[in-house]
């Protein structure tokens, strides 16, 4: 791993680290976020997971868009609908 691979990782890093900061200071101050924290955090935990391995250069970027899309898949549907259904 080189020197730009290292910037690269440790700034994406820092970027989980101040979306997950937001959520947690915006649901404090009284204004709920209507998403499921779980799969919203697992969902960032495997595009983070794909762009590390893709950067290290353990697996190949169609592998890692793979990844990315499932993880992007569960960010999208930690959402939560205030649809009422139907009985």
């Amino acid at each position: 791993m080189n020197i730009l691979q290292i910037y690269i990782l440790a700034s994406i890093i820092i970027v989980l680290v101040a979306i997950t900061l937001l959520l947690f200071i915006v649901v404090k101050r009284g204004k709920e976020i209507p998403i499921n924290k779980t799969l919203f955090a697992i969902g960032l935990l495997i595009v983070g997971v794909a762009v590390v391995l893709l950067l290290m250069g353990m697996i190949e970027s169609g592998v890692a868009a793979a990844i990315g899309i499932v993880g992007i898949g569960l960010i999208a549907t930690s959402g939560r609908s205030n649809i009422k259904r139907m009985r």
